[in-house]
């Protein structure tokens, strides 16, 4: 059996038809789902390119196919290409395959009336909430108010109408976005071995400068890097004496350079862009001391939980799932970069309350490991595949 599996994130396909990514979506998550399904097709929109990128990682490989739908960025062109993407999707799901929505995004939608008539069931990833994903100061367009009632209204009628659905929390966007049918919770944050700190950390002596980290994509503003910015004036305002390594890449960067430069605070902010091993980010987050993540829109942050693996203090903003893995004293309201300064101040000020952050992260993390997670998605999966085989039987009845 087939599993069909729908992606926001978009992919380069080089002359020899391999598909590449640049951030996320490696071979490696894909084939997870393998372990259920003996084939996996993506379908997302895809780019040709001569080369790929130098960070670029493979995302094709044995058992994992594309299927390219029509390329498009932003919300007018997703509606110019509205009928293309469409049957390009109709031709691409099989009616006996499996079918799982990786959401919100726009492309589900997009299948529920063929998948209706069809009567063929789906299952849905929910990753975040776009009450979140499109607050005030993620995006700059005047259509921001109704791009957010329209998919927090599309999000509700895709999970009302999916056979089985898993959260990346344990309660948040269950209450939001309910299913009628089976339902799990877990993250899609999954520790490799050997990532997750022997012990908690001891607070560093004599440091100077502090060092912050951010890692989150820079194609938006949902990460609040905005917010980080104006904190850390703040905090040179105050006198402490901290840089901030900001790992990410997107359209948003230079935007964020010209901003640092106009707060001055060019010279304690380093853009690293994006790092092409996983392992270069647990090294700097290894040689951090604080990771700060002040968030206006999360589902469950995968760079949170790597940053609370190696016992490093986190500080970040109560959205999405954030509030169910950390202390509430360890939260600021998203979008206040005072607040954010004080609470940065407050933390490298304590070295009490430093490690106690420690211990509690690194404890958290423990949760992540294959051993916690493996479990519950295999159920997942496994229901999924149940649903999918009652249906083809029904379909060889009638």
């Amino acid at each position: 059996m087939i599993l069909c599996v729908t992606t926001q994130h978009r992919f380069d396909r080089t002359p020899d038809g391999a598909f590449w990514t640049e951030t996320a979506f490696p071979y490696a998550f894909w084939n997870r789902y393998r372990e259920e399904f003996p084939e996996v097709r993506v379908l997302a929109r895809v780019r040709d390119v001569s080369t790929p990128s130098p960070q670029a990682a493979r995302s094709d490989g044995p058992g994992v196919t594309f299927a390219p739908v029509p390329y498009y960025v932003g919300p007018w062109a997703f509606l110019w290409n509205r009928g293309a993407v469409r049957a390009t999707m109709r031709r691409a799901i099989g009616p006996h395959d499996a079918v799982l929505f990786r959401v919100p995004a726009p492309l589900p939608a997009l299948c529920l009336d063929f998948l209706a008539r069809r009567g063929q069931p789906f299952g849905v990833e929910v990753l975040g909430d776009p009450i979140d994903l499109f607050s005030p100061g993620t995006y700059t367009t005047p259509a921001l108010p109704l791009i957010r009632f329209l998919t927090w209204l599309e999000l509700r009628r895709i999970c009302r109408q999916a056979a089985t659905a898993a959260y990346v929390t344990r309660e948040a966007l269950q209450r939001r976005y309910p299913t009628k049918g089976a339902s799990f919770g877990y993250s899609d944050v999954n520790l490799a071995e050997g990532e997750l700190a022997a012990r908690p950390r001891r607070f560093p002596e004599d440091v100077a400068p502090y060092r912050l980290v951010f890692v989150g994509s820079l194609h938006h503003r949902q990460k609040g890097p905005d917010v980080l910015l104006r904190a850390v004036q703040d905090l040179q305002t105050a006198g402490l004496d901290i840089e901030l390594t900001m790992v990410g890449d997107g359209p948003e960067r230079p935007g964020l350079e010209r901003l640092a430069g106009e707060l001055g605070v060019a010279t304690r902010v380093r853009f690293a862009g994006t790092f092409s091993e996983r392992k270069m980010i647990m090294e700097l987050l290894r040689e951090a001391h604080l990771f700060v993540l002040p968030s206006r829109a999360e589902g469950l942050p995968k760079a949170l939980v790597e940053a609370m693996a190696v016992g490093l203090p986190c500080i970040s903003t109560p959205v999405g799932g954030i509030p169910e893995i950390m202390d509430a004293g360890d939260l600021v309201p998203p979008g206040d970069h005072g607040a954010l300064a004080r609470a940065i101040e407050r933390c490298l000020g304590d070295p009490g309350r430093w490690e106690d952050m420690s211990r509690r992260n690194l404890a958290t993390a423990a949760r992540f490991t294959s051993t916690h997670l493996n479990t519950p998605h295999r159920e997942f999966l496994r229901e999924l595949h149940r649903q999918t085989i009652v249906h083809g039987k029904r379909s060889l009845r009638s």
